[in-house]
């Protein structure tokens, strides 16, 4: 027999009976029996979620280069509010590090779902490489519609993350300036490490190509009322230049401003302490066409 779901629970009471001449006329459940129809709401078993906290690589004396972080897997209760499914076999996952061919270096096995603690490191990386990280489980998903494989298929969660460059376990990454307006630009930094953490002071000259005497210079640094240069959000790594701000020492001349359709070369430098001694960690070329 089969029981129906209904309000969103099963009523053993108002069971059906199903004979051998019954069918399913739907995958939302109808059922024949006897002439008589009845319908049995099929939940569908969702899959779990998973999220990456903690992310970092890094350069360590004992550990060599290294990529860390704590994930966690919701297989419980889903961030819409809604109760997962249970679905992942055995409660447990795997994480497997990848190198950018696309070869698994390393995997750590039965990490425990319910666990929201759990960290993974993996060490002794190369310097300045791309890696991903996969998250992969077996699943129960037998759903209708579902093929053979993907009802037991490995379901991966991916995410990528760099190694520094060197031991100062600092990357700079591709520098991309974008217009914000004629007198603000930012920088974004994709594939860095650590710069807010270890960077403590931006130079930077933009100049008008082709536009004689069209320049302007300015630092930002960290001081006592400048906690970090760069604002951060996950992946996202930002230092906002603002060309009228002279008070603080970002602009030298207020009164500059891009000029439609003008192309602007940006030179910057980045320094970091070396037991206290401002030092050059870095120097960028980079073009803005505004």
């Amino acid at each position: 027999y089969a029981i129906p779901y209904t309000n969103g629970e099963y009523v053993e009471d108002d069971k059906v009976i199903l004979y051998e001449t019954d069918s399913l006329t739907s995958t939302n459940g109808d059922i024949n029996s006897n002439g008589i129809f009845y319908r049995i709401e099929i939940p569908t078993l969702k899959a779990p979620e998973f999220q990456i906290n903690d992310f970092e690589s890094g350069y360590d004396s004992d550990m060599g280069y290294y990529i860390s972080f704590v994930p966690t897997c919701d297989d419980e209760l889903l961030s819409d509010g809604s109760l997962g499914s249970f679905v992942i076999k055995n409660g447990t996952y795997t994480a497997t590090l990848i190198d950018d061919r696309g070869e698994k270096i390393e995997t750590q096995s039965n990490i425990s779902a319910g666990n929201a603690n759990n960290k993974v490191i993996f060490d002794n990386l190369s310097p300045d490489k791309l890696y991903s990280i996969e998250l992969s489980y077996t699943t129960y998903r037998n759903n209708v519609g579902y093929t053979e494989s993907e009802k037991v298929e490995v379901t991966p969660f991916i995410d990528y993350i760099y190694t520094p460059s060197s031991e100062l376990g600092i990357r700079l990454g591709t520098v991309i300036p974008q217009k914000v307006s004629n007198s603000q630009i930012q920088l974004l930094y994709s594939g860095s490490v650590n710069l807010a953490k270890n960077i403590v002071q931006v130079d930077y000259t933009i100049t008008l190509k082709g536009g004689s005497g069209s320049k302007n210079t300015g630092t930002y640094k960290i001081d006592s009322s400048n906690s970090s240069i760069f604002s951060v959000d996950r992946d996202n790594v930002v230092l906002s230049i603002d060309f009228s701000d002279v008070d603080n020492g970002h602009s030298t001349n207020g009164n500059f401003t891009l000029v439609n359709g003008g192309t602007y070369i940006i030179n910057t430098q980045y320094y970091y302490l070396d037991n206290g001694v401002l030092t050059l960690f870095s120097e960028n070329t980079s073009q803005l066409n505004a």
